[in-house]
C-alpha cells in the first residue's frame, strides 16, 4: 500500500511484525501528513491487490482489520473531498463477488469497476510497425461498471441514464494510456481467410 505525493512520496510495508495494526498506522500517518500539508496539496492513495496473501501479513487480511481500514479511509475521503483520492484493487479469482467480505468492500466503495481480461489471439503475427496495425485498438478485456459515485440526491455519475450498464471494453494505448469504449464484436474474418488458404486454392483448381 502506498500514498503518493507529487514531491514527497511515502510508503508503508506490511511486514508480519508484532505491534499495532499496519492499516491503523497507515491511516494515522496519512491523517498527520494531510493536516500538516498545504490546503492545495493532493494525495493519491493506491492499495494494490488488497487481501493478497503474498503481499500482506495474515493479520492485515482479517475481515475486522480490513473493514475498519475502509471505514477510516472513507472518513478521510469525506473530510478532504478535494485533496484525497483512493484506488483499491482486489483479485476476484481469490475473493469472488459472491464472497461476503467482497460485498462489504463494495458497499464501502464509491465506485466499483470489474476488469475481465480477454485471452490473446493465438497465432497472431506481431505487427510490422505500431502505426500500420490496429492491434493496439483491439479490446484487451471487458469492463463492467457495478456502481459509480453519487453526486447528489438524484443520483449522478451516469446512474440516472444507465449508460454504465452497457458493455464496455478497454485496451492500453501507448499514446492515450487506458482507453475505455463501448464493446463491439470484431468482424468474422476467419472464414474468409480459410477460403483463401493455399490448400483450398489447389483443391479448387483440380478438375475431376
Amino acid at each position: 500500500m502506498s500514498t503518493t505525493l507529487a514531491s514527497n512520496p511515502m510508503s508503508f510495508s506490511f511486514d508480519s511484525k508484532e505491534g499495532p495494526s499496519a492499516f491503523k498506522v497507515f491511516i494515522e500517518n496519512l491523517q498527520t501528513k494531510m493536516q500538516a500539508s498545504h490546503s492545495s496539496t493532493v494525495y493519491r492513495v493506491v492499495v494494490p491487490s488488497i487481501l493478497s496473501p503474498t503481499l500482506y501479513a495474515p493479520s492485515a487480511c482479517q475481515p475486522a482489520e480490513v473493514l475498519q481500514f475502509l471505514h477510516a479511509l472513507r472518513a478521510l475521503l469525506r473530510q478532504y473531498p478535494g485533496r484525497l483520492t483512493a484506488l483499491i484493487t482486489l483479485q476476484l479469482s481469490l475473493f469472488p463477488r459472491s464472497n461476503g467480505m467482497t460485498r462489504w468492500m463494495e458497499l464501502l466503495s464509491d465506485g466499483v469497476l470489474e476488469m475481465i481480461p480477454l485471452p490473446p489471439k493465438l497465432g497472431a503475427a506481431p505487427p510490422a510497425s505500431p502505426g500500420a496495425s490496429k492491434v493496439q485498438d483491439q479490446s484487451q478485456g471487458i469492463l463492467r461498471v457495478h456502481s459509480l459515485p453519487v453526486y447528489h440526491e438524484k443520483g449522478g455519475g451516469g446512474a440516472e441514464s444507465n449508460h454504465f450498464r452497457e458493455d464496455l471494453s478497454f485496451h492500453m494505448s501507448s499514446s492515450k494510456g487506458l482507453v475505455i469504449q463501448p464493446y463491439v464484436l470484431p468482424p468474422m474474418e476467419e472464414e474468409d481467410h480459410k477460403e483463401k488458404t493455399p490448400a483450398s486454392t489447389v483443391k479448387e483448381g483440380i478438375d475431376f
